[in-house]
C-alpha cells in the first residue's frame, strides 16, 4: 500500500488553509460592501426628504396648487378589471389634504385621509385602522385593534406612505437607490410597541423604479412604479398579488363599475378639474378643512 509523502499531506493542509482564509476575508468583505451599501441607502432617503423640506415652498414645489385626482383601473394577471383605485390631493394653505381609495373586502374601500405640511415638519392619518401623527420628533400611532397608543423617535428617512409615488419619480430621475422608513396600517403598533416596515427603492431604468417593502403584516413584497416620460405615473405593480394599478380617465374607470355608487360620485365631481374643484372638496369635506395633528 502506497502511503503519500508526509510533504505533499502538509502541502494540501496548508493550500486548504489558504482557500478557507480567503473565502473569510470574502464573507467579510461582502457583510462590509452590504452594511456600507443599507447604510449609503439609508442616508440618501433622508438627504431627499432634506432636499424636498430645503425647497422654498416644501411639497408645493413638487404637487403645484391644483387640486389632482388620479383614478385607477386595477387588473389581473389576465389584464381583466377587478377593482378601481383613486387618490385625490386637495392642497391646503399650508399644506395638502390627501384621500386615498383603496379596494377592500367585496366592493368596499379603505379610505385613508393624509395630512401633510408643506415643510413635512408634521403630518398625520387617520383612517377605521389607525390614527397616526408626526412632528419633526416624534411619531405616535393608535390602532383600532389595540386602542393602547405607541410612540417612537422620528427616523430622518422616514417616508409617509402616501409619497412613495413621488420618491419614486424624483429617485427615477436621479438614477438612485434610497431606503425609508415606513409606516404599514395593519402592523403600526404591535404588542404595545410602535413598528416600522422599510422601503427599499432601487431604478430599474429611465422610467421605472422598483421598491421592495418589508412590513410586519404585509411581508416583503415588490412594487414597480412605472413612469411617463413627463415623470406622470401611470402604472403600479404588485408583483406578489399579480396586480397593476393602470391610470385611466374617471370616465373609463367608471364604465367598468357602473353600479359602484362611490365611483360614480367621486368621478361627476372630478368632471369640472382643474378649473373648479369645489365638487370633489365638497362631497369630501363637508366642513372646511384644515391639517391639524393631534397627537394620540
Amino acid at each position: 500500500m502506497a502511503v503519500k509523502p508526509e510533504k505533499s499531506v502538509y502541502a494540501q493542509r496548508s493550500l486548504l488553509g489558504a482557500i478557507l482564509f480567503v473565502i473569510f476575508l470574502a464573507s467579510l468583505a461582502g457583510a462590509w460592501w452590504l452594511s456600507t451599501t443599507r447604510t449609503a441607502m439609508v442616508d440618501n432617503g433622508a438627504s431627499l426628504l432634506k432636499e424636498i423640506r430645503s425647497q422654498k415652498d416644501g411639497l408645493r414645489h413638487y404637487w403645484g396648487q391644483q387640486t389632482v385626482a388620479d383614478f385607477y383601473v386595477i387588473r389581473d394577471k389576465q389584464q381583466k378589471p377587478v377593482a378601481w383605485s383613486a387618490t385625490i390631493r386637495i392642497p391646503l394653505a399650508d399644506g395638502y389634504q390627501i384621500v386615498d381609495f383603496q379596494p377592500a373586502a367585496g366592493t368596499q374601500h379603505q379610505v385613508g385621509i393624509w395630512s401633510l405640511w408643506n415643510g413635512l415638519n408634521k403630518g398625520e392619518y387617520k383612517s377605521h385602522e389607525l390614527l397616526l401623527a408626526f412632528d419633526g420628533n416624534q411619531i405616535k400611532a393608535q390602532s383600532a385593534k389595540s386602542k393602547v397608543p405607541a410612540g417612537a423617535e422620528m427616523p430622518a428617512n422616514f417616508l409617509p406612505e402616501i409619497m412613495l409615488p413621488l420618491a419614486a419619480s424624483l429617485l427615477t430621475e436621479k438614477n438612485s437607490g434610497a431606503s425609508f422608513k415606513t409606516v404599514d396600517p395593519e402592523s403600526a403598533v404591535l404588542n404595545g410597541q410602535f413598528n416600522f416596515g422599510v422601503s427599499y427603492f432601487q431604478p430599474q431604468n429611465a422610467t421605472t423604479m422598483q421598491v421592495k417593502t418589508d412590513s410586519a403584516a404585509a411581508g416583503s413584497q415588490t412594487i414597480l412604479y412605472e413612469f411617463d416620460g413627463k415623470k406622470v405615473l401611470q402604472k403600479i405593480h404588485y408583483v406578489k398579488a399579480g396586480l397593476t394599478h393602470e391610470l385611466t380617465p374617471p370616465d373609463k374607470v367608471l364604465e367598468l363599475f357602473l353600479k359602484d355608487t362611490t365611483l360614480r360620485a367621486l368621478a361627476q365631481a372630478a368632471q369640472s378639474l382643474p378649473a373648479d374643484d369645489s365638487p370633489l372638496r365638497n362631497l369630501l369635506f363637508p366642513q372646511p378643512v384644515h391639517p391639524a395633528v393631534e397627537m394620540p
